[in-house]
Protein backbone atom coordinates (compact mmCIF):
# COMPACT_ATOMS: atom_id res chain seq x y z
CA UNK A 1 0.00 0.00 0.00
CA UNK A 2 2.87 2.62 1.15
CA UNK A 3 4.94 1.33 -2.29
CA UNK A 4 1.24 1.77 -4.06
CA UNK A 5 1.16 5.62 -2.71
CA UNK A 6 4.58 6.55 -3.82
CA UNK A 7 7.01 5.40 -1.08
CA UNK A 8 10.59 4.80 -2.13
CA UNK A 9 12.29 1.98 -0.85
CA UNK A 10 15.75 2.01 0.79
CA UNK A 11 17.24 0.54 -1.76
CA UNK A 12 15.21 2.54 -4.62
CA UNK A 13 16.77 5.79 -2.96
CA UNK A 14 20.30 4.81 -2.88
CA UNK A 15 19.73 3.84 -6.39
CA UNK A 16 18.38 6.97 -7.28
CA UNK A 17 21.18 8.75 -5.15
CA UNK A 18 24.13 6.83 -6.86
CA UNK A 19 22.58 7.88 -10.53
CA UNK A 20 22.62 11.70 -9.42
CA UNK A 21 26.30 11.18 -8.23
CA UNK A 22 26.10 11.76 -4.72
CA UNK A 23 26.89 7.85 -3.47
CA UNK A 24 28.22 5.17 -4.73
CA UNK A 25 26.88 1.69 -5.65
CA UNK A 26 29.41 0.34 -3.17
CA UNK A 27 28.04 2.56 -0.39
CA UNK A 28 24.36 1.33 -1.13
CA UNK A 29 26.12 -2.49 -1.67
CA UNK A 30 27.41 -2.19 2.10
CA UNK A 31 24.59 -0.17 3.37
CA UNK A 32 21.85 -2.52 2.20
CA UNK A 33 22.63 -5.74 0.29
CA UNK A 34 25.02 -7.30 2.82
CA UNK A 35 25.39 -8.85 6.38
CA UNK A 36 26.30 -5.73 7.90
CA UNK A 37 23.51 -3.79 6.88
CA UNK A 38 20.99 -6.24 7.47
CA UNK A 39 22.59 -6.17 11.00
CA UNK A 40 22.81 -2.67 11.48
CA UNK A 41 18.72 -3.04 10.58
CA UNK A 42 18.18 -5.73 13.14
CA UNK A 43 20.35 -4.10 15.88
CA UNK A 44 18.03 -0.54 14.93
CA UNK A 45 14.56 -2.57 15.42
CA UNK A 46 15.69 -4.31 18.68
CA UNK A 47 17.01 -1.38 20.25
CA UNK A 48 13.65 0.01 19.18
CA UNK A 49 11.63 -2.41 21.35
CA UNK A 50 13.60 -2.73 24.10
CA UNK A 51 12.31 -1.91 27.80
CA UNK A 52 12.32 -1.80 31.16
CA UNK A 53 10.12 -4.55 33.14
CA UNK A 54 10.17 -1.90 35.79
CA UNK A 55 9.62 1.48 34.55
CA UNK A 56 9.27 1.08 31.02
CA UNK A 57 12.25 3.03 29.85
CA UNK A 58 13.84 2.45 26.56
CA UNK A 59 17.16 0.39 26.70
CA UNK A 60 19.97 -0.13 24.87
CA UNK A 61 21.14 -3.50 23.90
CA UNK A 62 24.39 -3.11 25.62
CA UNK A 63 23.07 -1.61 28.98
CA UNK A 64 22.91 -4.23 31.74
CA UNK A 65 20.51 -2.31 34.06
CA UNK A 66 18.04 0.18 33.68
CA UNK A 67 20.07 4.03 33.72
CA UNK A 68 16.57 5.43 35.17
CA UNK A 69 15.52 3.04 37.88
CA UNK A 70 18.98 1.00 37.85
CA UNK A 71 16.76 -2.43 37.79
CA UNK A 72 18.54 -5.00 36.16
CA UNK A 73 17.70 -6.66 32.84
Amino acid sequence: MALEGGMKTLLGYGLQLVREGLTTLTEVERMLLTDSGLESERRSRSLSTLTCSCCGAGLQDEWLECPYCLTSR
